[in-house]
């Protein structure tokens, strides 16, 4: 950079020039790059937010390395525990008021999430024991827009990414957990039925010559029972025992083995009572919807021939973690106490249908994520649902910062290292009703069945 000559007033006294070979750099000092930080203000000294206080101690795998819990693993995780107990006392003496606790995590992390005010955050860091406090992301699942038409074409995708040859080759998914860390499931769905589950397992079993029983023994499915074993291990143990909850409260099907809300902490997974669409069930649905439906008459119908829709992996068991409240986005907090519980339960993997702007690798949530990598799990996320890292931001103009001039187009969390991050692509087929007039075929869709009634009913 060269200097006009003149310029050297006060506004650019901060800058130094640093001569190194042909190249000529500029280094701006800390107080220009303080100034540009803050540029907007995120938060008035009174705003309540969530944070993630993570403490000294290793996490219960980052000590052990392992997601196989051994006794002397157990015995830790429980010192942990008794640690965060000791260390929220000292914050609460501190901040001379009860500390907002939401999730205490142990597991990958060591972690105390809590909703505090943004002038307490100072406090909480000089706590002995403490080692940082971070403000949590806050993420968004992809949601179509009421005025819209969803129209995902899943008679044409799975065709488009090759499903057809894992089917023919005999994969199916059948003994496979998947776990669905979204808006929550349509559980009464014909595609997620108990009965045409069965069926396809019952098939399976007759092609392989085996009887059902012992066909079922062999995929090792979660049931009730291994889920009251695994109960204490769980970040839901302490809400199931304050509300009574049972195993058999979690157990929902054979297909969808289990379900909980985590961010309302409740029972409730469907979509009955929030705003956020069905994208839960959309996602789920492209992962593991049936390959047979009910046809209503004690029988099944080939879901492909009859709804033209079924899962990559259609045998495999749903694994309902809802972590969106009814109006809003979800905490990395309650997505990590998501995740923790999956290690606990051998899930195969984790579907993260979400994200935010602003896709960067580093960072605690980034070597927490890493703890997973020495688990048989495969994290599985969204590379972006935002258009670019300025999109939805404070600013208001979705622009970039000038303190922080990020576009990338691939969002975080799907940036870490640890994540699988998986991106769409544009449909490129659909199928439609038609009619033919003297040769000609003309499309239509039919109000009575579809969102277009929906759709048109915005302009009356």
């Amino acid at each position: 950079l060269v200097a006009p000559v003149g310029a050297a007033d006060k506004s650019t006294q901060d800058l130094k020039f640093e001569q190194i070979d042909e190249t000529v750099s500029s280094k701006f000092s800390q107080s220009q790059l303080n100034a540009a930080d803050e540029e907007t203000a995120d938060y008035a000294t009174d705003d309540i937010v969530r944070v993630s206080i993570v403490l000294e101690n290793a996490s219960t795998i980052e000590k052990f390395g392992s997601a196989k819990l051994s006794s002397s693993a157990v015995a830790y995780r429980n010192s942990l525990k008794s640690e965060q107990q000791s260390i929220t006392q000292r914050i609460n003496a501190k901040l001379d008021t009860s500390l907002d606790v939401v999730w205490n995590l142990t597991l990958a992390a060591n972690i105390i999430s809590a909703n505090v005010r943004y002038d307490q955050i100072g406090k909480i860091e000089s706590v002995r024991g403490v080692a940082s406090v971070l403000i949590e992301n806050r993420y968004e699942p992809m949601v179509v827009d009421q005025a819209e038409i969803d129209d995902p074409n899943m008679a044409t995708s799975s065709a488009q990414i090759g499903s057809g040859t894992a089917w023919a080759a005999g994969y199916t998914g059948a003994g496979s957990k998947i776990a669905i860390i979204d808006t929550g499931t349509d559980t009464d769905h014909q595609s997620f039925s108990e009965e045409g589950y069965l069926h396809a397992l019952a098939l399976n079993a007759q092609a392989a010559g085996e009887d059902l029983d012992s066909y079922l023994a062999g995929l090792h499915l979660l049931d009730a029972a291994e889920i009251q074993e695994k109960l204490p291990q769980l970040n839901i143990y302490a809400t199931l025992q304050g509300k009574n909850y049972t195993a058999s409260d979690l157990y929902r099907t054979e297909k969808l083995p289990f379900g909980f809300n985590y961010i309302d902490k409740s029972l409730d997974i469907t979509h009955d009572n929030d705003s956020r669409s069905e994208h839960g069930s959309h996602v789920a649905g492209i992962a593991a919807a049936n390959r047979f439906i009910p046809d209503g008459n004690g029988g099944f119908t080939n879901a492909l021939e009859s709804v033209k829709t079924q899962g990559v992996a259609p045998d495999a068991q749903i694994i309902v973690m809802q972590v969106f409240s009814a109006g809003g986005g979800a905490g990395w907090d309650t997505i990590m106490a998501g995740l923790e519980d999956c290690v606990r339960l051998d899930v195969d993997a984790c579907n993260l249908s979400l994200g935010a702007a602003g896709g960067f690798t580093t960072g605690d949530m980034s070597k927490t994520l890493e703890l997973f990598e020495s688990t048989d799990i495969e994290v599985l996320i969204a590379a972006g649902n935002e258009t670019n890292a300025a999109y939805q931001n404070r600013t208001g103009w979705n622009l970039s910062r000038s303190g922080n001039p990020d576009d990338g187009v691939v969002g975080t969390p799907s940036t870490l290292s640890a994540a699988l991050s998986v991106a769409s692509i544009d449909n490129d087929g659909a199928e439609s009703l038609y009619f033919t007039v003297n040769g000609r075929t003309i499309g239509y869709n039919d109000t009575a069945t579809t969102n277009a009634t929906k759709f048109l009913s915005n302009f009356k």
